[in-house]
């Protein structure tokens, strides 16, 4: 053997004795126990409701006093990392009422654990069970209330003067029966007009025999002959607004509409296409329009005895006028109806 395989040989079996040595030095030994000392170690098996788990608790509040990481006894069903509120402090009076209120909401299948989350939440205001409240609507007069003041109705004429009157104007027009109703509205000799020579009425009109005579007169001799001359075109077609209809004026009397002694026109159309309404052209930018529909109802007062137009008021803003009632007036100039 040579020196060098000495030497080597020494060393390892230095190392070998060293190392236990070493082990011994840093593992203490274990302890023996004496008979009779030894300790029994339960371990207590966690409830059905309640399990020990480490779960984290919010960031309290202030003035509130919040235990962070702690081992609480939390329900077994809630699932790691839910948030546990802490319930606020609750005075004795008050907490049997707290706690019947939870209980009862458990009952009806809310889970516990929405208890829990919601227990720090304010409480709902209360939703009144009163059924809502009916839209108001706008309360219109009632036609089945009789007026306070009845008007007279307008005296009959001979049916045969009626008769001769009509054909002579060349009106396409059907007898209308008698109407009577309890609202004081009455319409005696009415007839129905849906054409006065060659113009057409658009839509028919009801009317008494008096009314329809003055009518087609105006049409005939007003009308028509006013447009050939200021707007070179005959009429075709004459829109009227308003016939008989029951309604009343005011302090509750029978309008002359309830009697079929009354006629609103709106507007009239020309052969040529034109169209001149009361509406646009009563004082519009057309003058030759403008100068038709203000003649034409100059010449209206002449035939009928109130004769009303835009200059009257805002509700004829869009129509004329004409009755055969007992007061006469013609509203036809702006002076006239300022008066």
């Amino acid at each position: 053997m040579s020196f060098s395989s000495r030497i080597t040989a020494t060393f390892v079996v230095s190392l070998g004795l060293l190392l236990p040595m070493t082990a011994s030095a840093e593992t203490p030994p274990i302890p023996t126990p004496k008979p009779g000392s030894e300790k029994k170690v339960i371990q207590q098996e966690p409830t059905d409701k309640t399990e020990r788990r480490q779960v984290s608790v919010p960031k309290p509040k202030p003035g509130r006093r919040v235990v962070t990481k702690k081992f609480v006894a939390v329900p077994k069903f809630l699932k790691l990392g839910e948030k546990i509120v802490l319930l606020p402090r609750v005075k004795p009076s008050s907490f049997k009422t707290a706690v019947l209120k939870q209980t009862q909401k458990a009952s009806t299948g809310t889970r516990a654990s929405e208890i829990y989350r919601n227990s720090d939440a304010k409480p709902k205001p209360k939703i009144s069970q009163s059924k809502p409240k009916k839209k108001q609507t706008r309360q219109v007069a009632s036609l089945s209330t009789k007026p306070k003041i009845l008007t007279k109705p307008p005296a009959l004429i001979d049916p045969a003067h009626c008769q001769r009157e009509l054909a002579r104007y060349r009106v396409n027009y059907s007898i209308v029966n008698p109407i009577r109703n309890e609202q004081g509205c009455n319409l005696d000799q009415g007839v129905r007009i849906t054409r006065i020579g060659a113009v057409k009425i658009k839509s028919p009109v009801i009317v008494n025999c008096n009314t329809a005579i003055k009518f087609a007169n105006w049409v005939e001799n007003s009308v028509q002959r006013r447009a050939n001359a200021i707007l070179k075109s005959p009429v075709s077609t004459l829109h009227q607004y308003s016939g008989y209809s029951c309604r009343f004026r005011s302090k509750g009397k029978v309008s002359e509409h309830g009697y079929g002694n009354a006629i609103d026109i709106g507007r009239v159309t020309l052969k040529d296409g034109r169209v001149v309404s009361i509406d646009k052209d009563w004082d519009g930018e057309w003058q030759d329009h403008s100068s038709f529909l203000k003649a034409i109802t100059h010449d209206a007062c002449d035939i009928f005895k109130l004769v009303l137009t835009p200059y009257s008021n805002k509700d004829h803003h869009d129509h004329l006028h004409f009755d055969l009632g007992k007061w006469k007036k013609c509203e036809a100039t702006r002076e006239a109806a300022a008066n």
